[in-house]
């Protein structure tokens, strides 16, 4: 019998009289998942875990003991034993309540000493514990694994190699020595992103090690820490849980190879030629911010079985062979040549896209791309278009005429700051199906027309800055828009600079909730139609017309504004605005009127006599710059609630004392007249 060491660890926990360093609770922690893998592999449960059956000597080296109520499970699923083991502050709720249990029940009792390890109590003392570690003290990653550990439900607890997993995931990420990629070829040192615990892998995984060795050829990429030689190292996302996986297979049963030189900023060239991918599943970020990486030869590559193509994110990738890539069970390209910020021109004439779902950012930020060829594309199956072309500042057109787009739900931000495109072919877009076409065309500034006949907006959900920063679109034909829907168009039409005019009237606006800076700065609109305006469903007006420096009339006789809380700078800088009938305007929610009128330089009287002011705190800057306003009606004004009238008249050089009119509870705004003039 081997001997187990002077002490246990209930008395260790006892003998400490302050919280223990993290560093020892974690060469703890390790030692006994390792025991507890290999008690599992033998298809063992234990059913005593407790600290006074974990041996320790002096050095802290531990060991399991006390086997007597250990059991074989003869299928490692379930076992129908309810015989009640263990001490009881460690059951399981399972085994407390006499119910079906398996090895689960032994990382139930593995959380309760890891709490008892950081917290120095008892998880359980004839009631459940609430207390959290000291994230002060200690990484709070290590609360989530306790979290995890302490579920009710063992179907949710992880199993011992996820736990020993998610350890490895907090030492990694904990530790910030520097890690150097070398190529024995040139020894040309390349900075990585990621951050390991020198030594803490150095003896494991050496047969995979060897054997990636072997498949990568002789110009294998080698790893040091702190100038210390380790092993290559391969990360992964993943199961629901969020544990990081380390893994090391280079040969034909790779599946992954995910973020694999992610962050060599230095790496300039990537021969990939002798590489198997038969079976990799998932490519995902596989050059992410490769800054200087200029070519990668996949001459050879192959990649039959790929699903998750996210493979290509970099940010001066020059040249790419792609001439024999089969792509035909590509579900995702997602992000695969976004930031590739240097790249002129893409050939993917043999991209194969038949099954491929998932497009967003496939080609965002690819700000030097000018011709991008798509005339092979399929994209029947395709549901997520979301920022696909996004500031692609150098593509000055797109031919999208066989873009088939019948599963499309989300085209936000779709063309979004392509700024120096002045035309797009949408005659083939079938939008049945797309929710969300928020900032769709949003900083295209050299737009000069745009034909959206074909548009079938009746699903869109959100129209949020659709439009926006579209600075030299002098018009928009609206009238096949159909926005029974939509419950977004804040900042809509904002900076449409050069838009003279435009027709809403068959706009329905009947469950829009958000018309913040709709109009702001359309500063060549001279009238704007909004007969149709359904608002009373709006909570938020602000900014609306801010800025409409052309604006000469607004009827807004059919605005329902019951709803509405916020018309802060509503109508600022409406410069060129000689009069403004508001006498539908019910402002009874509002609580915010700050500078709604402000620099409203042409308006020489104001009827406000239907406001409703109850609820109002802010008039600061009200009607500031009103410097042509005569004579206003404040009649049904109630100040009570205001707490700030700053600058309310401030540069009304106009308005004379008397020629404001205001009810019994408005005495407080004459006070403010005085003190602004």
């Amino acid at each position: 019998m081997e001997y187990g060491g002077n002490t246990n660890l209930q008395k260790f926990i006892k003998e400490q009289e302050s919280l223990i360093d993290e560093k020892i609770i974690k060469d703890i922690i390790i030692q006994i998942c390792l025991g507890l893998k290999e008690i599992h592999k033998n298809k063992l449960i234990h059913r005593d875990l407790t600290p006074d059956n974990i041996f320790m000597d002096k050095n802290n080296k531990i060991k399991i003991g006390d086997f007597g109520v250990s059991k074989i499970l003869s299928k490692f699923e379930q076992s129908t034993t309810i015989t009640q083991v263990g001490k009881y502050h460690y059951f399981a709720p399972e085994l407390e309540n006499g119910e079906k249990y398996n090895y689960k029940v032994d990382i139930y009792a593995l959380g309760c000493i890891i709490y008892e390890l950081f917290t120095l109590n008892e998880y359980y003392d004839g009631k459940k514990k609430n207390e959290k570690i000291n994230i002060d003290i200690y990484n709070p990653k290590w609360q989530n694994l306790i979290d995890l550990t302490l579920k009710d439900d063992y179907n949710k607890r992880p199993n011992i190699e996820e736990i020993y997993d998610y350890i490895e995931y907090i030492i990694n990420f904990e530790y910030y020595n520097e890690i150097n990629c070398i190529y024995k070829k040139d020894k040309k040192q390349i900075n990585l992103l990621y951050h390991f615990k020198e030594n803490y892998f150095e003896n494991d995984y050496k047969e995979s090690y060897n054997e990636a060795k072997k498949n990568i050829s002789e110009e294998n990429i080698e790893i040091y820490v702190n100038n210390k030689k380790i092993k290559f190292i391969k990360i992964y996302e993943s199961d629901e849980m969020g544990f990081i996986k380390i893994k090391f297979k280079f040969n034909k049963l790779l599946t992954s190879t995910a973020f694999m030189f992610c962050g060599c900023e230095s790496l300039k060239s990537v021969d990939l030629s002798l590489f198997n991918t038969k079976n990799v599943i998932n490519m995902n970020h596989m050059f992410d911010n490769c800054l200087s990486l200029e070519s990668i030869n996949f001459s050879i590559l192959n990649n039959l079985n790929i699903k998750l193509f996210s493979v290509l994110d970099n940010s001066s990738s020059k040249s790419m062979e792609l001439s024999l890539f089969n792509t035909k069970n590509v579900s995702d390209m997602s992000y695969m040549f976004s930031y590739c910020s240097t790249i002129k021109l893409l050939d993917l004439v043999y991209l194969n896209t038949d099954n491929v779902k998932n497009m967003n950012h496939m080609f965002s930020y690819c700000s030097c791309l000018t011709l991008l060829d798509l005339a092979n594309f399929n994209t029947r199956n395709v549901t997520n278009m979301s920022n696909l072309f996004s500031y692609c500042s150098s593509l000055e057109s797109l031919d999208l005429s066989i873009f088939d787009t019948k599963n499309v739900k989300n085209m936000s931000d779709l063309f979004s700051y392509c700024s120096s495109l002045k035309s797009i072919d949408l005659s083939s877009f079938n939008t049945n199906n797309v929710k969300n076409m928020s900032h769709m065309f949003s900083g295209c500034k050299s737009l000069e027309s745009l034909d959206l006949f074909s548009l079938k907006t009746n699903n869109v959900i959100n129209m949020s800055s659709m439009f926006c920063h579209c600075s030299t679109l002098e018009s928009i034909d609206l009238s096949s828009l159909n926005t029974k829907n939509v419950t977004d168009m804040s900042y809509m039409f904002s900076y449409c600079s050069s838009l003279a005019s435009l027709n809403l009237s068959k706009f329905i606006t009947n469950n829009v909730i958000n018309m913040s800076n709709m109009f702001n700065h359309c500063l060549l609109a001279g009238s704007i139609d909004l007969s149709s305006f359904n608002t009373k469903k709006v909570k938020d007006m602000s900014y609306m017309f801010s800025y409409c420096s052309s604006l000469e009339s607004l009827n807004l006789s059919k605005f329902n504004t019951i709803n509405v809380e916020n018309m802060n700078y509503m109508f600022i800088h409406c410069s060129s605005l000689d009069s403004l009938n508001l006498s539908s305007f019910n402002t009874k929610n509002v609580t915010q009127m700050v500078n709604m009128f402000g620099n409203c330089l042409s308006l020489e009287s104001l009827n406000l006599c239907s406001f409703n002011t109850n609820k109002v705190t802010d008039m600061s800057h009200m009607f500031s710059d009103c410097s042509s306003l005569k004579s206003i009606d404040l009649s049904s004004f109630n100040t009570n609630n205001v707490t700030n009238f700053n600058n309310m008249f401030n540069g009304c050089k106009s308005l004379k004392k008397e020629n404001i009119k205001i009810g019994k509870q408005g005495s407080k705004i004459l006070d403010n007249f005085n003190n602004s003039n």
